[in-house]
């Protein structure tokens, strides 16, 4: 856990980081039948920009 953030309007994020897709699955599990959740995969400039690039190619 990188950070967690909580807005007036009882909505909130968190940011995390893992390079094993199964243990912030498992995370998650743990707080699906508490509170509705959505993760988003990211990824940072570096990576996005050559994958962006070439489909800008095609």
């Amino acid at each position: 856990m990188l950070g967690r953030w909580h807005g007036m309007n009882g909505q909130g994020f968190a940011i995390s980081e893992s390079n094993n897709a199964k243990a912030m699955y498992e995370w998650y599990a743990q707080w699906a039948n508490v509170m509705e959740i959505t993760v988003t995969p990211c990824v940072e400039d570096a990576e996005a920009g050559p994958i962006l690039a070439s489909m800008a190619q095609h």
